[in-house]
């Protein structure tokens, strides 16, 4: 691994990722915006947050140290499933003139913003940059998207005392065995990824218990783990990031996973390219989707103006083949 760096200016910007196995000439690509804050700043900042796996202090230079700690991000910002400990990292930024005690609280909040988990330390600040790093008990928390909020506070500033907050969302996905108690969720998650057998094995299960219920998914997802000798089922993660993803860019007035988009987003996944068409004088806004490495094309189209995609060719994805895109991320 390796660190590429380089100066732009502030601003928003597209970030597009593509990773290509030169073997057998199969890639997956990910397109993501992130927004570049000015810097230096007016007084004091937070930056982005970065979630991780592991932070550990750590004085040797790699390429994933960032001032003095050792931080193996969390790359899909998924807790849960092997994953229980939850860390997170941010710096704070001040100029010379602030520098002195802060206090930084951070909180984390489900999607209906009750709180869930408090925290906070008071730190020194003698230089342009200083980390700060924190880390939660999750083990409480049920799956879901929640969101972390970090406020930083001057508290050498006695008349002001000026806060800046920063905030930004991760995902909660437990093992199967949390599944089995809600069997509509539990429906929902692998219906397009199940063959009919298994669906109509698992409408079987509707008055079943958990336990039999459980067993079910977790023979599920065992048939699909790519690589059984390690602790994560990297199929299972991926399912899970697109599902979430799904609902958030899709969703309107059903959810994004119910909608062609999402459904296809769900089965195929990030497509290698979009063909977009917001704007048109003689026709509605349409976009193409293309899957080079299958030979897949999809086409949406906004048929009443109100920003909701319907697949119009072809008339059904029904004898694509998940596996070609599935084997993306084995």
């Amino acid at each position: 691994m390796s660190k590429v760096r380089f100066q732009i200016p502030p601003g928003v910007y597209k970030i597009k990722a593509k990773v290509e196995d030169r073997h057998n000439k199969k890639s997956y690509a990910v397109e993501e915006e992130t927004e570049i804050a000015p810097f230096p700043i007016e007084k004091f900042g937070l930056t982005q947050i970065q979630f991780a796996e592991l932070i550990d202090p750590d004085s040797i230079e790699t390429p994933f140290s960032k001032h003095g700690y050792r931080i193996a991000p969390n790359a899909d910002r998924t807790f849960g499933e092997n994953r229980a400990d939850f860390f997170f990292y941010s710096e704070l930024l001040s100029t010379p003139e602030n520098y002195g005690d802060f206090r930084i609280d951070y909180r984390l909040s489900n999607e209906k913003d009750s709180l869930c988990v408090e925290n906070g330390a008071t730190i020194s600040v003698n230089d342009p940059v200083t980390p700060f790093t924190g880390s939660a008990d999750i083990s409480n928390l049920k799956d879901g998207t929640y969101t972390l909020t970090l406020v930083a506070e001057n508290l050498s500033d006695h008349e002001q005392h000026e806060k800046v907050v920063t905030h930004d969302e991760f995902s909660i996905v437990w093992s199967q065995i949390s599944w089995g108690g809600d069997y509509k969720e539990a429906y929902r998650q692998i219906l397009y990824i199940a063959s009919d057998e298994e669906l109509d094995g698992f409408k079987k299960l509707e008055d079943a218990t958990d336990e039999e219920r459980i067993d079910f998914l977790v023979r599920f997802w065992a048939k699909r783990d790519p690589i059984p000798r390690t602790p994560q089922n990297e199929y299972m993660q991926e399912h899970f990031r697109r599902l979430q993803y799904a609902n958030e860019a899709f969703g309107s007035t059903i959810p994004g996973w119910r909608t062609d988009m999402g459904r296809i987003y769900i089965k195929f996944g990030e497509p290698d390219e979009i063909d977009r068409h917001p704007f048109n004088f003689d026709t509605a806004p349409y976009e193409i989707w293309l899957y080079y490495r299958c030979g897949y094309r999809f086409v949406f189209v906004d048929e009443n103006g109100y920003g909701r995609y319907n697949m119009v060719e072809p008339s059904t994805e029904g004898t694509y083949s998940t596996e070609c895109t599935n084997r993306a991320y084995e």
